[in-house]
């Protein structure tokens, strides 16, 4: 009988899972933007909603409304209020999750952040649900509430009057294509040139590398023509500040290399000038730095020497767009983060690249290990631990298989990256492990299939 049940259960999961959201029973072929403020310390948040803009597209793929991966620190959904029926969901992470992890939410200070969601404008009112990880990475409810489109004050304004936009790689129909647009921050009127030499070397150094290599004629490419008042981006430890579109700094929660912006509004009223699923911000500066945030925002200093193939701008090119657009870890371990227990032990993360190894039978990537590789797997960790050298571990018994090596996600015991070396972990441009490969790939079908 228990088994019947169980039976039963599984085959009931399994249709609910199946089921499908007809897009245009419940939606409208435009975007509705939801400015909302994330405000609270490490154990608490609250979620007060700023402005909801309309978009005249929608540039997600209406094939893929309900989002089962499982990624990301946040979570929405979005049920139609007459049928109850989940008819929209997507993850994401954000600024505020990770400041919730910094010594100064760790005392108990309060801070707000401002943050977006982008949703098929629904037709009829709709109940709007966030949620976010608790430290045993379960989805709990932090705020629900009901809207109807009809009586919500929509503001839609027309951006492309200020700035304008250009096609630099066109493939198509935004609903069934990955759509990024590149914004410029920190370049003048005068540096739009340069501008426009900066992403046409970095979208070819991404499509020379798999598997965006396989799908590039998945990908629509914008930029935007927005120039700043002034030339480069903060530096406070240089004792340098410009005034830049956007606000992006150097020395993000005191990390120097870490850059972000905290003016969601402002990137993300440039970016609505085009359909965009994902934002990638190239900043005008020499100084290496970054920052990538699962479908927020990637950003990435612009200094590299054209011809050569081991730019380090090319790198963070590459590593910070497999945070924003793949939902990937970092498998690295032993640079200066500010985070305090970023990954609690014990506890599974949700990015698909790192591994607690809670079970080792049921390792996340289990299917791309051969049956000879042991789980864990041995490699000269003190060793490389004495002298980093990524050249050093192409001598190990286990390069180039797919496996479970200690030392990612920050911390050097305790979690496990799947590659002895990849994009992820090392300062390298040579490609992505086959575990990271798999989860980019799946996020195009998401976008694309």
């Amino acid at each position: 009988m228990k088994k019947m049940l169980l039976f039963v259960n599984i085959l009931f999961f399994c249709c609910l899972q199946g089921q499908t959201v007809n897009f245009d029973e419940f939606f409208e072929h435009s975007t509705l933007r939801i400015d909302y403020f994330q405000t609270g310390d490490r154990d608490t948040e609250i979620i007060s909603f700023d402005q909801f803009y309309l978009y005249p597209y929608w540039s997600g793929n209406p094939s893929s409304l309900v989002d089962d991966m499982n990624l990301g620190q946040h979570k929405v959904e979005i049920y139609d209020s007459l049928s109850g029926k989940l008819i929209f969901s997507k993850g994401y992470s954000s600024i505020f999750a990770e400041w919730q992890t910094t010594d100064e939410a760790v005392r108990g200070y309060y801070r707000s952040f401002s943050a977006s969601i982008l949703i098929p404008l629904p037709k009829n009112s709709f109940k709007i649900v966030f949620y976010s990880r608790n430290r045993m990475n379960q989805f709990v409810e932090v705020f629900s509430t009901y809207l109807n489109p009809s009586r919500m004050r929509i503001r839609e304004e027309n951006l492309n009057r200020v700035y304008k936009s250009k096609r630099f790689w066109y493939n198509g129909n935004p609903e069934k294509h990955v759509d990024i647009v590149i914004l410029p921050e920190g370049y003048t009127k005068k540096e739009m040139k340069k501008f426009r030499s900066d992403v046409k070397h970095f979208i070819h150094v991404m499509f020379s590398l798999s598997p965006y290599r396989e799908n590039r004629e998945k990908f629509n490419i914008y930029y935007v023509i927005a120039p700043s008042p002034e030339s480069g981006i903060d530096i406070p430890e240089d004792g340098k500040y410009s005034q830049s579109l956007f606000d992006f700094s150097y020395g993000s929660f005191g990390i120097s290399r870490y850059v972000l912006s905290f003016n969601n509004k402002m990137i993300r009223d440039v970016a609505s000038v085009v359909p965009y699923d994902q934002i990638y911000v190239i900043v005008n500066s020499p100084k290496y730095g970054g920052g990538g945030i699962f479908n927020l925002y990637a950003v990435c200093y612009n200094k590299y020497a054209p011809g050569k193939s081991s730019n380090l701008a090319d790198y963070v090119f590459l590593h910070e767009f497999g945070h924003t657009f793949g939902g990937l870890a970092d498998e690295y371990y032993s640079s200066k983060v500010a985070y305090n227990e970023f990954y609690p032990p014990g506890v599974e993360p949700w990015e698909p690249n790192i591994t607690a190894l809670l079970v080792p039978e049921n390792l996340k990537w289990k299917h791309l290990v051969e049956e000879a590789t042991p789980i864990p797997t041995p490699w000269e960790k003190a060793r490389y631990d004495s002298a980093p050298d990524p050249a050093r571990l192409r001598n190990e018994r286990y390069w180039g298989k797919v496996g479970a090596f200690e030392g990612a996600g920050y911390s050097s015991k305790g979690l496990y990256r799947p590659y002895l070396d990849c994009i992820m972990f090392s300062r390298n441009t040579e490609g992505f492990c086959p575990v990271c490969r798999e989860a980019i790939q799946r996020m195009i079908d998401y976008y694309t299939k």
